[in-house]
Parts: C-alpha cells; structure tokens; sequence
C-alpha cells in the first residue's frame, strides 16, 4: 500500500513538472513569435475604459461573414437588453455574495466588463446574446501606443468579431435574452480550465 502511494505521489510530482516545463515552453515560443512578425500583444482591462463605451453591438455583417443568422439591434431593444442585463446581473451578485462561497466566487461588478450585443430571431422570438469580458487582448505595431490607440483597437475588434472564451472563471461569462418575453433565459460566468 505505501509502495503504491509512494509511486502515485512520484507520478504526480513528474507529471506537474513536465505540464509546466511544457507550458513556460509555449509561452515562450508564442512571445518569440509576436516578435518575429513585429507585433506586441497587451490585455486592455474594461475598468481602464469610459463607462459609456463598454456596451459594445457587433457589426452585423461581420456576424453574417461568420455564419450567424443576426439581425439589427435597435436602439430601443438595446436599452432594453442592457437594463435586463444588469438588473439580473446585480440579483445574481448579490446572491452569490451572500453564499460566500469559495467554489463560486463573487463576479466582478457590472461596470468592469466589456459588454458585446448581438440579436438574431428563432421559432418567433428576439433573442440578444451577450459575451461579457473584464479584460480584451489587443495586438499593435507602434511601439508603445497610449491608452486612447488601444482602447480604439480593443473597441474596433469587439465590433468587428464575437468573442468566444470557454474558461477564464468570473472575467468572462455571457447572457442570453428573450426580448419577446422580456426575460433574461440565462446569465453564466465561465469556469476556470
């Protein structure tokens, strides 16, 4: 029993150094790689940007090139989406704080998150998906460029393109609505890979 725990415990202890040695490797490899090509590569965080300019509605045509069956987002169903999204956004902020829970950790607060709005129609219905994101990586060229060139770069790219990430814990998430029934179907933060 103790030769089989010994031999579990040395398994563990190579296998965690070999996955680290290989991903301080990719790492390394992927900043050679935006050297080579003369592009650097920052993270613009959503509480370093205006207020007014974290809701974000992604070009339609961009969503259509990418295969997306979306529709226009009108001014008046935009409001709508965004104060049902915050509305369920503070409701659900609240109840995990209150859980205090060390597996569900409190998000961050509504203002620190880029917010990307699209809308298509399924079965009769308006549906508005929202991807939220504290932070967006930008690439540029110019050497050390202000605050104002990257917020430009990390809005256009939020217009130009969906984000899609499956892991980042409570930075990312996204919300469904249905404007039809004027309901939030679902509003998720991802877990952590």
């Amino acid at each position: 029993m103790k030769k089989t725990l010994l031999f579990l415990m040395l398994f563990l202890a190579s296998f965690t150094l070999f996955s680290c040695n290989k991903a301080k490797q990719r790492q390394k490899d992927n900043s050679k790689a935006n050297t080579l090509v003369g592009y650097a590569l920052k993270d613009v965080y959503a509480k370093d940007i205006p207020e007014d300019s974290l809701d974000i509605v992604i070009n339609l045509d961009s969503l259509k090139a990418q295969g997306y069956d979306a529709i226009p987002l009108s001014d008046k169903d935009f409001a709508l989406s965004k104060a049902l999204l915050h509305a369920k956004f503070n409701a659900e902020r609240k109840s995990i704080e209150a859980k205090k829970d060390e597996f569900n950790p409190t998000p961050l607060p509504f203002r620190e998150y880029f917010r990307q709005y699209w809308a298509y129609k399924k079965r009769g219905h308006t549906y508005v998906h929202i991807e939220l994101a504290a932070e967006c990586p930008v690439s540029y060229k110019t050497p050390n460029p202000d605050k104002t060139t990257l917020m430009t770069l990390v809005l256009k790219g939020l217009r130009d393109s969906e984000l899609c990430v499956d892991d980042g814990g409570i930075y990312f998430g996204s919300a469904l609505i249905d404007l039809t029934m004027k309901k939030v179907i679902y509003l998720r933060f991802n877990g952590v890979a």
